[in-house]
């Protein structure tokens, strides 16, 4: 139980705060993504 409260928080301290930085690129779209084949993906 420990372990799950340490990984909680640490993802409270550590990746919550980048949430709003993280907005712009995800609302932009996946264009850029699929763009990728996925054969690209295995190099």
């Amino acid at each position: 139980m420990r372990a799950k409260i340490a990984t909680a928080t640490f993802f409270c301290a550590q990746v919550l705060p980048q949430v709003h930085g993280l907005v712009a690129p995800v609302r932009a779209g996946h264009d850029q993504l699929f763009a990728i084949g996925v054969e690209q993906f295995a190099h």
